[in-house]
């Protein structure tokens, strides 16, 4: 086991302590779910902020069941260094993505419809990218789901299950994929298997994310470090994406 309950601990109370954590971690993936069928159903018109508040739902019953702040990475011992680590992801991808959109032959790599304009760019940028997306998945997978695994297995095993599951996260979002994507679908066909091949490929691409995520995790001992890349990845993509439109070709 990754950690006992504690220096004077009986195997029942470490037991009991186990299932309750593997609980919490079936209870998380459960409302999961519901918030997927939240999201992607048609009755919900803006289902997208179902995951934040399912990032709240998560947080509150994980410290419920013992999760401390350090389990979930924001504990203020590890700020300062979550906070170092975070400075250098967004400055390092802000330079590649200036250098990106600054050379006439990688610009057009930038060009994304759905940010044309400075405005909707700025918006999802610096509101929707981290509240609806960042902040509530590392919450949830980097943070209690990760927290609540690596009370009951290996830093390793935690590592790797949260990344899968993250990967299986992206299952629905992924759907319309290579029917949406025009490179996408003409390389695997926009029929049943192209969307299986999609899917496959979005949640292979993101379950190495979840990886890379979790190590950040792990290395800094701050969730502040993920939080940083993945909005880097996202955020700084949308501001970047809306400057390269507004720079001759």
């Amino acid at each position: 086991m990754a950690e006992n309950v504690g220096p004077g601990a009986s195997s029942g109370e470490e037991t009991i302590v186990n299932r309750r954590f593997g609980l919490l971690c079936i209870g998380v993936v459960a409302i999961l779910i519901v918030v997927q069928i939240l999201v992607f159903g048609p009755s919900i018109p803006d289902g997208g902020w179902s995951v934040s508040v399912g990032a709240v739902l998560i947080l509150l019953i994980g410290k419920a069941v013992g999760l401390t702040w350090d389990d979930v990475g924001l504990s203020p011992r590890s700020m300062g260094r979550g906070l170092q680590y975070a400075a250098v992801i967004v400055g390092a991808i802000a330079v590649i993505a200036a250098v990106g959109v600054a050379l006439p032959f990688t610009r057009e790599l930038f060009h994304n419809d759905a940010y044309r304009d400075v405005g909707p760019a700025l918006y999802s940028a610096l509101i929707l990218i981290p509240l609806r997306t960042v902040l509530a998945e590392e919450l949830i997978f980097r943070g209690v789901l990760f927290g609540a695994l690596r009370r009951t297995f290996t830093p390793r095993t935690a590592l790797l299950t949260q990344a899968g599951l993250f990967g299986l996260w992206h299952v629905a979002s992924s759907l319309g994929l290579s029917a949406h994507n025009q490179a996408l679908g003409d390389t695997v066909g926009t029929g049943a298997w192209g969307t299986a091949a999609g899917v496959l490929l979005a949640v292979l691409v993101t379950g190495f994310a979840g990886i890379i995520l979790g190590w950040l995790r792990i290395r800094s001992g701050s969730l502040l470090a993920p939080i940083a890349l993945h909005w880097a990845v996202n955020g700084v993509g949308a501001i970047a994406a809306a400057i390269a439109w507004h720079l001759p070709s």
